[in-house]
């Protein structure tokens, strides 16, 4: 049984107001995911700190592979088939068809291990990143698509122009992991979590691609003066701190219902321009190896324990042409297939910056037509800098601040990759400078994470988590 840390996983002893709260009982092994017909496990923690808990319900389609079964055969009944067919039919024959597989190990010659591979893809099952909850307001939240339907895997595929065998070679690589996607896998025996790519052609039987990753999973922890807000029914709302884990639990189970209690995370924007200079720094750490990161976004960056962290990177060198671009937040060289540098990262990060600031670049606005893969084509909107303007009407904000603010994004944004910052590091020390001089103010509340709000049996005691339906 993986191993959490304290409340509120589980909390010592439930007050009598929510004894007659029918808590729902989590499976004790990921083995459970090899044969059981329904089954909860929990597999990592939420950025609130809740358990994340994977209802896997197969009786439908089990239910299903029997009927056409017995049909095949011209039986009446499933009990007529051999005993040995049926128990081959539920867990053989099952197993493959309902996402258990086999991985190689290492070191080579090693046992494979067995695992389940999630129906849904991580980011479907997971949500928004804690960074792009914050970087869009709440009433945006609660319209824009979530999961794998935001714009964060779109193609640029412009490079085909350049006739070159080795770039025509990387760009079908770069269309088929656009239709690719990440999934859960959990390994039955180890009782760890990891993600795989899952190719499109294998979407059906959820066949993982290696290598495979370790899970990685937010927490709001790494937010400094981070607070979740419990608000019930009745319209009371309770505060506590990110880390008071057993606070939270008893405002969520207080009042004997979970069904009726809404959380949000509140953070500063200051916190939030913490994440943004700590992705720049780690942007620099690539740049100094020669890498361009190639594919910053807010839904590419989580937040760890140990602070921001990008992933999936395209891992460019500097002078390549990208093959793949998230049009929203890539720069224009990149767009148009021109050779990328560390300041293509930049662009990206001087996006978020006005993202979080609510800042407007203007100037000339070019449109280009770009093939996206498949035989289709995107018309993206660029933008050529001219000004960057940014509303402090009724603030209290200082042209000053203002101004300087302003500036830092006029360089980051500008159309010419020279005239930005050099590289990740260098946008993080101009952040770091403007903000001594000029600290931005507010406070932005964002989703702390999806999920129904479940009672659940832990081992002492009544706890809560977070049930995702795979």
């Amino acid at each position: 049984m993986p191993q959490y840390p304290p409340p509120p996983y589980g909390l010592p002893s439930p007050p009598p107001a929510v004894s007659g709260l029918a808590p729902l009982r989590v499976a004790d092994s990921f083995a459970d995911l090899a044969l059981a017909e329904r089954t909860v496990v929990p597999f990592g923690r939420a950025p609130d700190g809740l358990p994340w808990l994977l209802e896997v319900n197969r009786s439908d389609r089990m239910a299903q592979l029997r009927h056409a079964v017995v049909a095949a055969f011209e039986l009446d009944r499933w009990e007529r088939l051999p005993e040995g067919v049926r128990q081959a039919v539920d867990t053989q024959v099952a197993a493959g068809l309902l996402g258990i597989h086999e991985l190689s190990a290492q070191p080579a010659g090693a046992p494979r291990k067995r695992v389940y591979v999630s129906r849904r893809p991580v980011r479907e099952l997971l949500g928004a990143t804690v960074l792009t909850e914050a970087l869009f307001s709440t009433s945006e939240a609660a319209t824009r698509p979530t999961g794998s339907a935001l714009p964060i895997t779109a193609v640029a595929a412009a490079v085909a122009a350049a006739g070159a065998d080795e770039v025509a070679d990387r760009l079908e690589r770069a269309i088929q992991a656009r239709r690719a996607s990440r999934h859960l896998v959990l390994h039955l025996a180890e009782q760890s979590c990891s993600t795989a790519t899952v190719l499109a052609e294998d979407a059906v039987l959820r066949r993982p691609q290696e290598p495979v990753r370790a899970a990685l999973f937010e927490t709001l922890r790494a937010l400094p003066g981070c607070t979740l807000q419990v608000t019930s029914g009745d319209g009371q709302t309770t505060r506590v701190g990110v880390d008071d884990g057993e606070g939270y639990g008893w405002a969520l189970l207080r009042g004997g219902g979970l069904y009726d209690k809404k959380v949000a995370a509140a953070v500063t924007r200051a916190a939030v321009l913490g994440l943004l200079s700590g992705l720049g720094q780690a942007a620099g750490a690539l740049h100094r190896q020669g890498i361009v990161h190639g594919d910053l976004t807010p839904a590419n960056c989580l937040l760890e324990a140990s602070g921001i962290v990008p992933f999936d990177s395209l891992a460019l060198a500097t002078g390549d042409i990208a093959t793949a671009a998230t049009f929203e937040w890539a720069a224009p060289e990149q767009i148009i297939s021109r050779p990328v540098s560390p300041q293509t990262d930049v662009f990206a990060l001087g996006r978020m910056l006005a993202r979080l600031l609510g800042a407007v670049p203007f100037g000339e606005l070019a449109t280009y037509v770009v093939p996206t893969g498949g035989g289709s084509l995107s018309q993206v909107p660029v933008v050529k800098t001219a000004g960057v303007f940014i509303d402090v009407t009724g603030t209290g904000r200082s042209r000053s601040w203002q101004r300087a603010w302003q500036g830092l994004l006029l360089d980051c944004l500008a159309f010419d990759p020279e005239s930005r910052p050099a590289d990740g590091q260098t946008f993080a020390d101009r952040v770091a400078d403007v903000a001594a001089a000029h600290p931005i103010d507010g406070a932005i509340e964002i989703n702390p994470a999806v999920g129904r709000l479940v009672a659940i049996e832990p081992t002492r005691g009544m706890g809560v988590g977070r049930l995702l339906v795979d």
